[in-house]
């Protein structure tokens, strides 16, 4: 039996790829699609491209939206899927803002990362102080090589013809590969007497790291330096990847500190029940040429307790609502946003 302040979910098979997130007071299985308020496809949707079960999903989506339900939908990977379900409700990564897409709601997908402060800080949180100008990090690719630059082009390429056909299953990239951003980035503020850096730029992804092994290993050197580099700082840039999504947004709020984000037409996890731009230096890609005045003026304008706060906040943050736990705890908002139970913010 329903019970109050609970959405009951039907989905198109036994195993549901959220069933071990359910917040069991607020997401409640039947066995009817009659009987629930929403349906989900249970499996990733690569699942059903991959098994060639593309026809299978339609189908249940089309018998959901006969019924008037919406249809949960979960993709993964690092470029927006094109999903062809018109009564969807897509989560997903790298989601870009102005895309006219067939599903009417799209909602992010934060990057999970481990809890940096319970490894490497013994789960205290470490203040930095404010001092008159402000400390920016990064650490991560902000340069090229030839054969880097040929395989994206290339990516680009074949994602786009068959775009242009209409047989893409993934959104195409931008044609300039990222690291361009992120390093004309760099070099302005490396150039600006407004504030003080502490970039390590690497020429390749993951300092060119390719065993899982050491990637996953928290003490592999390349993953100690990169974290030591956002704790010593008071902000961290962070611009997207090959996806259109910043792990290091996620990176840097879990550690405590101030992201500064470029928009690069971006969608942040519940971008309706968090302002944004609260917890962040925000600068879209147009004011890039400014970026330098833009974070010393954000810096100039909190006080010693404010910017202390505000480490706080950050990291409260991620554990409510972007660590996996605490994305999934909220993760209900969603559909009651959607079916009107949540139409405006309710705090964050």
């Amino acid at each position: 039996m329903k019970t109050v302040n609970t959405l009951t979910v039907y989905s198109d098979r036994g195993q549901n790829v959220f069933d071990i997130y359910y917040a069991e007071d607020k997401l409640v299985r039947v066995n009817a699609l009659q009987e629930a308020d929403l349906c989900f496809l249970s499996m990733d949707w690569d699942y059903y491209l991959q098994h060639e079960q593309v026809a299978d999903a339609l189908r249940f989506a089309a018998e959901a939206r006969a019924a008037g339900k919406w249809v949960g939908v979960w993709a993964g990977g690092d470029f927006e899927k094109i999903i062809p379900i018109e009564n969807a409700i897509l989560f997903q990564p790298g989601l870009n803002r102005s895309r006219r897409r067939q599903p009417k709601y799209a909602f992010e997908v934060p990057a999970f990362v481990r809890d940096y402060v319970e490894v490497y800080k013994d789960g205290k949180l470490p203040i930095r102080q404010k001092q008159e100008k402000p400390r920016i990090g990064f650490c991560g690719q902000a340069a090229g090589r030839l054969p880097g630059l040929m395989v994206w082009l290339a990516k680009g390429l074949q994602l786009r013809a068959l775009h242009l056909v209409g047989r893409s299953a993934e959104v195409p990239p931008p044609w300039s590969p990222p690291w361009r951003l992120r390093g004309r980035v760099l070099r302005l503020l490396a150039e600006s007497p407004l504030v003080e850096t502490d970039f390590i730029i690497r020429n390749r992804y993951r300092a060119g790291v390719r065993s899982k092994q050491e990637r996953d290993d928290p003490w592999h050197p390349t993953n100690v330096e990169f974290v030591n580099n956002i704790f010593n700082t008071d902000y961290t840039v962070c611009i997207r990847g090959g996806g259109n999504f910043s792990k290091g947004l996620y990176e840097t709020l879990c550690c405590g500190r101030i992201p500064i984000f470029v928009d690069t037409d971006s969608v942040l996890p519940y971008d309706f029940a968090v302002d944004w731009k609260r917890y962040c230096v925000w600068i879209d890609k147009s004011e890039v040429p400014f970026i330098a005045e833009k974070v010393a003026d954000f810096h100039a304008s909190l006080s010693a307790e404010d910017f202390e706060n505000l480490q706080v906040q950050c990291r409260q943050l991620w554990l409510d609502r972007l660590s996996k736990q605490g994305f999934f705890n909220h993760f209900h908002e969603h559909f009651e946003y959607v079916l009107g139970r949540r139409s405006v913010p309710s705090g964050n």
